[in-house]
């Protein structure tokens, strides 16, 4: 199954605003310093998005220090 441009596209532009949402919880302390992120999947329902789009809004944010990523461990706030 072959993911087309038009797809591609729209799958980053939702990540770049999971990202954004989930920035501003943080920034306004719903999600404090040090808390782990809900898992993925909650996430994900709680946006009504994808793990995928989840997955790569937290990888946006870890990117800029926001967050830490651990396996088996969760998604820590820096």
């Amino acid at each position: 199954m072959s993911i087309s441009a038009q797809q591609l596209a729209a799958q980053k532009n939702i990540s770049w605003v999971i990202a954004e949402k989930i920035a501003q919880k943080i920034l306004t302390g719903e999600y404090p310093p040090e808390s782990i992120l809900p898992g993925e999947m909650e996430l994900g329902e709680q946006f009504g998005v994808s793990r995928t789009a989840v997955r790569e809004a937290v990888k946006t944010l870890a990117a800029k220090g926001m967050l830490l990523p651990r396996p088996r461990i969760g998604t820590r706030v820096l």
